[in-house]
């Protein structure tokens, strides 16, 4: 049974026209004295979604409950080796989301990336429910995304803050090859605030002394609109 301390807020700022340096420096500044955590890294995202891409449409209109799939990988992988990949759904329940994990054995990417990149490895977790089985036997790989984040947290520990650049993407049809195919969102940073529900009442002060305002931000709604499998919305 999921906790209620498992459901957190995710405030997205998409910044145009600065730097992720000038973002960080504004968060140093904050007052809930935002500290770094632990060192920068790059993180690596295949999503999966069905043939009309259902869980696109759902983000887009802003559907209540929805769901994404995805594999997760940290570090840079230029040679195709993942070390300690996960399995991610992130599910969304009105305005706070949660994620399940079930992690991987390590895998190796090729030069393209499908179902059958990552079905061995599903098999090998011995962990997945029928339902999750049947589940990713629906779904198929449709877009890869890479970003750099670095982390802070709140002086109170309440409040998380990530700082996402050098955002990459790379719609996983059958002509396009990883990595070099990837199309980049120059000049783009994304700023999270993540937090639990129970700290939802002070978060407006964390939030109105950030200089930019939040937006509905998905990184997979604008890679696949990116990318050109949707128009955008």
């Amino acid at each position: 049974m999921t906790e209620p301390a498992d459901w957190r807020f995710e405030r997205k700022m998409l910044i145009g026209g600065s730097d992720a340096a000038q973002v960080e420096a504004a968060v140093r500044f904050h007052p809930a004295h935002f500290r770094r955590l632990h060192a920068a890294r790059w993180i690596q995202n295949v999503y999966f979604d069905g043939p009309d891409l259902p869980a696109y449409e759902a983000n887009v209109r802003g559907t209540a409950e929805r769901a994404k799939t995805r594999v997760r990988w940290y570090g840079e992988a230029a040679d195709g080796s993942i070390e300690a990949p996960q399995l991610e759904w992130k599910i969304k329940a009105g305005l706070v989301g949660r994620k399940r994990v079930e992690r991987l054995p390590s895998l190796t990417l090729g030069n393209r990336i499908a179902r059958s990149t990552f079905a061995p490895a599903f098999a090998e977790t011995g962990s997945l429910s029928r339902a999750d089985a049947a589940a990713l036997a629906s779904v198929s790989p449709v877009l890869l995304n890479r970003y750099h984040r670095t982390y802070f947290l709140s002086g109170c520990g309440r409040y998380r803050l990530c700082i996402d650049r050098d955002l990459a993407w790379l719609g996983l049809q059958p002509s396009n090859r990883w990595p070099r195919s990837m199309l980049r969102g120059d000049g783009l940073v994304v700023l999270e605030v993540k937090y639990a529900a129970e700290h939802d009442r002070d978060a407006a002060d964390v939030m109105s002394a950030l200089p930019w305002r939040v937006t509905k931000s998905s990184k997979y709604v604008m890679g696949i609109e990116r990318v050109g499998l949707r128009p955008p919305s």
